[in-house]
């Protein structure tokens, strides 16, 4: 028996193995990160809340602000950091501002603990130690820190200002601190104590200042249209000095 021979057959073989060649060849050489996810670097300043951390995130395609928001709901109890932090709110304040690499499209919970690992790391051993020494729990440090970090721009006014506050929480006196209001909605003029949880998220030097106070003889301050910090020791100096910064102005 006689087999026709197909031309169309030939040349439709022919064409199938010169394609299934181009892909083995395109595949074959490729650089060799192409199939590694893209990684995007990001910098979260310190002072941020989540929700301006969460829209970073969302802005640079590593996941949706309100899935991002939702997973700060959850429990972390791996963390012993957060032992002291009241289960009804949020991990505000643990998210340590600094650069981190995320993966696109990473999955929400890594991401979340690639923050809270990064605080566990900064926020040592012997802070922590020093933290208990003092009677505190690191949910009262982080809140002051919080504060800190929007009262104050150098140093040195966040440990003054953190010897300050310390003395009004501790003598059961409003901590006066316009920040609490602005960016955490707590009245801290006809409130007394801190907020339920960190009205930012605090960078490190925040934190040393809330860990370390310095303490004064001084119980007010103002910050002047410089940016400049005025102490007074009691309330009658701290009105005086606010009438008289405000008329040299």
């Amino acid at each position: 028996m006689k087999y026709k021979f197909d031309k169309r057959l030939l040349i439709f073989t022919i064409f199938l193995i010169i394609i299934i060649t181009t892909i083995l060849y395109f595949f074959l050489n490729l650089p060799k990160n192409f199939y590694k996810e893209k990684i995007i670097t990001i910098t979260i300043p310190e002072g941020y809340n989540s929700y301006q951390i969460a829209n970073l995130l969302e802005k640079n395609g590593i996941i949706s602000a309100r899935k991002f928001l939702n997973y700060l709901n959850l429990d972390y109890d791996k963390f012993d950091f957060l032992k002291d932090k009241p289960n009804s709110v949020n991990l505000e304040g643990y998210l340590f501002p600094d650069t981190y690499e995320f993966r696109i499209r990473e999955k929400p919970e890594k991401i979340v603990i690639k923050f809270l690992n990064n605080f566990n790391n900064k926020v040592n051993k012997e802070f922590k130690k020093e933290i208990e020494k003092q009677g505190k729990t690191i949910h009262q440090i982080l809140i002051m820190a919080s504060i800190l970090e929007k009262e104050a721009k150098n140093f040195n006014d966040k440990l003054i200002i953190s010897g300050i506050l310390w003395k009004r929480f501790f003598a059961n006196y409003p901590l006066q601190a316009d920040s609490t209001y602005i960016f955490g909605n707590f009245d801290s003029y006809k409130n007394k104590g801190f907020p339920r949880k960190p009205i930012v998220n605090p960078g490190i030097e925040s934190i040393k200042a809330a860990i370390y106070p310095k303490y004064t003889k001084y119980w007010f301050y103002f910050t002047n249209s410089d940016n400049s910090i005025i102490y007074s020791e009691n309330y009658l100096e701290h009105q005086k000095n606010i009438l008289k910064f405000k008329y040299v102005e």
